[in-house]
């Protein structure tokens, strides 16, 4: 199974362990080996950068999440000690490891234009450092301390946290360069958030018609993208909607049954 192609392409920039299964998977499908990808985008990249049409694309099912009506009276939809800086005001968030495919100085770059527009909108960037903190340091210094100051980077977050950030956010933030799936974007219409993405890898495939998917990478289209999201309350229940219902086309059973039918044809061709 590969679920992106990023270090095949970028492999200076993966570890040294990832270099090692990109040359142990090279040498296996040059063997005769089958991929299964989660994606067209993903599989399309793979056929070029592996030279084989072995590869067959299975999607993945959508990440499963409590609704409130499932939780407890005590537990409902618990208050997570990283949001004392966002609790009561409106938020942005991205959920992301902060590395380079992510594409995290965009969206940074996007909020110092916002801000002048949105004087109570706060941003939450959650996710472990990688190899892109450092440039993600260098956007928020570029901002200025004023809108430094509205930028909460909590680092790494646990499952409650991250879906309570992501439940009372007023949109998820999704400025990836490159995705071989993007669970999060499920994630995101799974708890009634909407979506401001942008439009590349597999992106536009797993949202469907349920995101606000930008071209390029010009921050203040991103920015546009937002603003939209935030002040048109139609579009954000159509995106709302769309999102739940795009859903229903990732289920884990179908994916279950579809890897079930490619191994067993990998056994008979072997």
């Amino acid at each position: 199974s590969v679920y992106d192609c990023w270090f095949l392409e970028h492999p200076e920039l993966a570890a040294p362990v990832v270099r090692r299964a990109g040359a142990v998977l090279r040498r296996r499908v040059a063997a005769g080996a089958w991929i299964h990808t989660s994606s067209d985008a993903t599989t399309e990249r793979a056929q070029e950068l592996l030279a084989t049409d072995r590869v067959r694309t299975i999607a993945l099912g959508a990440p499963d999440v409590p609704s409130t009506d499932d939780l407890g009276a005590a537990d409902r939809d618990p208050r997570p000690a990283v949001a004392g800086g966002v609790d009561g005001r409106p938020f942005v968030v991205c959920i992301a490891t902060e590395e380079r495919r992510k594409g995290i100085p965009l969206l940074v770059d996007a909020f110092a234009e916002l801000v002048g527009r949105h004087d109570d909108v706060a941003l939450v960037l959650a996710g472990a450092s990688g190899d892109d903190s450092d440039a993600i340091a260098d956007a928020i210094s570029r901002a200025g301390d004023a809108i430094a100051g509205r930028i909460h980077r909590l680092g790494a977050v646990d499952d409650g946290a991250k879906q309570w950030l992501v439940r009372h956010a007023a949109l998820l933030a999704y400025p990836s360069i490159d995705e071989g799936f993007g669970f999060p974007v499920l994630e995101a219409q799974a708890l009634g958030t909407p979506v401001v993405a942008t439009g590349v890898g597999s992106v536009t495939e797993v949202a469907g018609d349920a995101a606000e998917l930008v071209d390029g990478r010009d921050p203040a289209r991103f920015a546009a993208a937002i603003d939209r999201v935030l002040d048109d309350g139609v579009r954000r229940l159509d995106l709302i909607e769309s999102g739940y219902r795009n859903l229903a086309r990732f289920r884990w059973e179908t994916t279950a049954e579809q890897l079930t039918v490619l191994y067993r044809d990998a056994v008979a061709d072997r």
